[in-house]
Protein backbone atom coordinates (compact mmCIF):
# COMPACT_ATOMS: atom_id res chain seq x y z
CA UNK A 1 0.00 0.00 0.00
CA UNK A 2 2.91 2.41 0.85
CA UNK A 3 2.94 2.45 -3.55
CA UNK A 4 0.07 4.84 -3.21
CA UNK A 5 1.50 7.06 -0.76
CA UNK A 6 3.75 8.85 -3.20
CA UNK A 7 3.11 12.28 -4.68
CA UNK A 8 3.52 10.41 -8.07
CA UNK A 9 0.97 7.73 -7.23
CA UNK A 10 -1.45 10.40 -5.26
CA UNK A 11 -1.85 12.26 -8.60
CA UNK A 12 -2.55 9.38 -10.67
CA UNK A 13 -5.22 8.38 -7.83
CA UNK A 14 -6.54 11.89 -8.32
CA UNK A 15 -6.64 11.87 -12.37
CA UNK A 16 -8.47 8.79 -12.27
CA UNK A 17 -6.23 6.29 -12.74
CA UNK A 18 -7.39 3.76 -10.08
CA UNK A 19 -5.27 0.93 -8.88
CA UNK A 20 -2.77 1.30 -12.03
CA UNK A 21 -1.52 4.73 -9.99
CA UNK A 22 0.18 2.68 -7.69
CA UNK A 23 3.14 1.79 -10.78
CA UNK A 24 3.74 6.10 -10.99
CA UNK A 25 6.11 4.99 -8.03
CA UNK A 26 8.54 3.49 -10.13
CA UNK A 27 11.25 5.50 -11.26
CA UNK A 28 10.48 5.37 -14.56
CA UNK A 29 7.06 6.75 -14.96
CA UNK A 30 5.99 9.39 -16.58
CA UNK A 31 3.39 11.76 -15.14
CA UNK A 32 -0.28 11.12 -15.65
CA UNK A 33 -2.21 12.87 -18.30
CA UNK A 34 -4.19 15.28 -16.52
CA UNK A 35 -5.44 17.19 -19.37
CA UNK A 36 -8.54 14.53 -20.38
CA UNK A 37 -8.48 13.52 -15.94
CA UNK A 38 -12.07 13.35 -14.76
CA UNK A 39 -13.26 15.44 -12.38
CA UNK A 40 -14.11 14.41 -8.51
CA UNK A 41 -17.94 14.74 -7.76
CA UNK A 42 -19.48 14.41 -4.16
CA UNK A 43 -20.42 11.84 -2.50
CA UNK A 44 -21.13 13.14 0.78
CA UNK A 45 -21.04 16.32 2.01
CA UNK A 46 -21.58 16.98 5.64
CA UNK A 47 -20.74 20.28 8.19
CA UNK A 48 -16.97 18.45 9.01
CA UNK A 49 -16.57 16.00 6.68
CA UNK A 50 -16.73 15.38 2.45
CA UNK A 51 -15.92 12.51 0.44
CA UNK A 52 -15.27 12.83 -3.31
CA UNK A 53 -14.92 10.26 -5.81
CA UNK A 54 -13.01 10.29 -9.07
CA UNK A 55 -14.13 7.30 -11.58
CA UNK A 56 -11.99 5.48 -13.67
CA UNK A 57 -12.11 4.51 -17.24
CA UNK A 58 -13.36 1.35 -15.73
CA UNK A 59 -16.11 2.66 -13.76
CA UNK A 60 -14.77 1.99 -10.04
CA UNK A 61 -14.68 5.14 -8.07
CA UNK A 62 -11.85 6.64 -5.53
CA UNK A 63 -12.90 7.99 -3.03
CA UNK A 64 -11.19 10.67 -1.03
CA UNK A 65 -12.39 11.62 2.37
CA UNK A 66 -11.27 15.50 3.89
CA UNK A 67 -12.15 16.25 7.42
CA UNK A 68 -12.63 19.61 8.86
CA UNK A 69 -9.94 20.72 11.20
CA UNK A 70 -10.74 24.16 12.82
CA UNK A 71 -12.65 26.64 10.79
CA UNK A 72 -10.79 27.16 7.57
CA UNK A 73 -8.54 24.01 7.58
CA UNK A 74 -9.66 20.56 5.43
CA UNK A 75 -7.44 17.16 6.15
CA UNK A 76 -7.26 14.62 3.35
CA UNK A 77 -8.33 11.59 6.24
CA UNK A 78 -8.52 8.33 4.03
CA UNK A 79 -8.55 7.42 0.75
CA UNK A 80 -10.65 4.51 -0.40
CA UNK A 81 -8.94 2.66 -3.08
CA UNK A 82 -11.06 0.61 -5.92
CA UNK A 83 -11.73 -2.70 -5.54
CA UNK A 84 -9.67 -5.52 -6.49
CA UNK A 85 -5.90 -6.22 -7.49
CA UNK A 86 -3.25 -4.03 -8.06
CA UNK A 87 -2.28 -4.37 -11.35
CA UNK A 88 1.35 -6.00 -11.66
CA UNK A 89 3.28 -5.06 -14.90
CA UNK A 90 6.52 -6.61 -15.58
CA UNK A 91 9.89 -4.25 -15.43
CA UNK A 92 11.39 -3.65 -18.56
CA UNK A 93 13.79 -5.58 -19.72
CA UNK A 94 17.64 -3.62 -19.95
CA UNK A 95 19.19 -4.16 -23.15
CA UNK A 96 21.79 -6.99 -23.06
CA UNK A 97 25.24 -5.07 -23.07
Amino acid sequence: MDAYLTPAALSGLTAGEGRYAAQRSRPDAAPPETEAAPWPGPRYWGVNRVRMAVTDEGGSETVFTFERRGAYRWVLVHIGLPEGATPVVAPEASPAA
